[in-house]
């Protein structure tokens, strides 16, 4: 759409692949601006599922869900047994209700999707450089909800997606 190259840099700090791609451009930072994409440090800023999003078709939606969960949800078996899917968000402790507003924006899409999820909780906490303190809140859907999941959501990241099937 643009006729820009983004660069891909891979996390060399951590044991399992984690990627970011980056695109130099002002056209497109305004362009996603626009559509309601937040911008700067997201721990520090407050926002929320934009309004064409949120009133938006399911398949809209969908892949707004499925891009939240391919690059900040996991899938993960607890105890050996139990298989879950996290949605995790760090944001300043200062912020947190503007958070659990997010969360339940995301929770009610997927409710329309017949997804149950479990309520937001804290998991950790982090100071950061400027002595500023962050919140790790995490959700969870169980497996009772994974078919809808996978019928209606799913993953595009590989790895996720052998996890669900």
């Amino acid at each position: 759409m643009f006729e820009i190259r983004g660069h891909l840099y891979k996390d060399l700090r951590r044991i399992d692949p984690k990627y970011k791609i980056v695109f130099i451009s002002k056209e497109i930072a305004d362009f996603l601006q626009k559509k309601g994409t937040p911008i700067g440090n997201k721990t520090n800023t407050v926002f929320a599922i934009p309004d064409w999003i949120a009133t938006g078709s399911t398949e809209v939606k969908g892949s707004y869900i499925r891009g939240l969960y391919d690059n900040e949800g996991c899938i993960f078996c607890t105890n050996g047994k139990r298989w879950r899917i996290g949605f995790y968000m760090f944001k300043n402790e200062k912020l947190i209700d503007s958070a659990l507003a997010y969360f339940e924006q995301i929770r009610e899409i997927l409710r329309e999707f017949k997804i149950k999820s479990s309520h937001p909780r804290p998991r950790l906490m982090n100071v950061r450089k400027d002595g500023s303190t962050s919140v790790q809140l995490q959700f969870d859907i169980e497996a009772t909800s994974f078919q809808n999941f996978y019928k209606h959501i799913g993953f595009e990241h590989p790895i996720k997606r052998v996890k669900l099937q």
